[in-house]
């Protein structure tokens, strides 16, 4: 009976997660029922923020379900499939950084990084499936956020939620920025592991090595104006509209977030 216990704990959810949805519920409630003068910006920050961190919990839980389908049950021992953030995180490149460069500038470092022993797994497909699951699970919470702008009517905006609808347009706008830049074939990102699944191990292997120096130097591209930038946010700007985030709310809920 204990050992059962214990085996279960490894899958339940943890109460950082809850934490973190919980605080996502109440201040999305709050800026949909006439926030507290002078709030309202406060309110959208920590909205679109726990909303990131959600994405993130689910995005790696995707990451580590897969490694555990494929073969390494490792991953529940590691704790990785409870959505804690804590199981998935380098303090710095997993919470810091990312979220500095949010508050800079709206471009989301792809945070957390859950560890599967992909020696472990059954096959190559499963190699695969494990780097295509994260992306996956991004796409399922923006899935989730983009669903009431899909339904909207036309008396659903009032003056007393429109801090919401700007909140939730931020978040969903910064939730189509990380599933599409985490898609670019760029080392180390998901995109590259998926894109080199096709690729020799000494390609692969030789990529790892560079570490996060081609994403830093990606990063600092779209600090420039050069076309790839202008093609990288046309394309977010166009996937967003598509998805339903009504055209130019996604950029002005991003610009309340941005601090500098």
């Amino acid at each position: 009976m204990q050992y059962s216990e214990e085996r279960a704990a490894l899958f339940r959810p943890s109460w950082n997660f809850l934490g973190l949805v919980g605080v996502l519920v109440v201040s999305g409630y709050m800026l949909a029922t006439s926030p507290p003068d002078g709030a309202a910006r406060l309110l959208i920050i920590v909205f679109i923020l726990n909303g990131w961190l959600v994405q993130l919990c689910i995005h790696e839980y995707g990451h580590a379900l897969a490694g555990y389908l494929g073969g390494d049950h490792g991953v529940a021992e590691r704790r990785a499939l409870t959505l804690d953030p804590a199981a998935y995180t380098d303090p710095v490149m997993s919470f810091g950084l990312p979220l500095i460069f949010l508050l800079l500038g709206g471009l989301p470092l792809p945070g957390g990084s859950v560890l599967v022993n992909r020696h472990r797994l059954r096959s190559r497909r499963w190699d695969l499936a494990v780097s295509a699951a994260g992306p996956l699970g991004t796409l399922l919470m923006l899935a989730l956020v983009s669903l009431p702008f899909l339904l909207m009517q036309d008396d659903w905006v009032t003056a007393s939620n429109v801090e919401f609808w700007t909140a939730l347009s931020g978040l969903g706008y910064v939730l189509v920025i990380a599933l599409v830049l985490n898609l670019l074939p760029v080392p180390p990102l998901d995109g590259w592991n998926i894109f080199s699944h096709w690729m020799s191990d000494e390609t692969r292997a030789w990529a790892a090595g560079l570490g996060y120096t081609p994403l830093f130097v990606l990063f600092a591209m779209f600090w420039l104006p050069t076309p790839l930038t202008f093609a990288f946010w046309n394309f977010v700007d166009g996937l967003s509209i598509l998805v339903g985030i009504p055209e130019g709310w996604g950029l002005y809920g991003l610009d309340q977030l941005t601090l500098f």
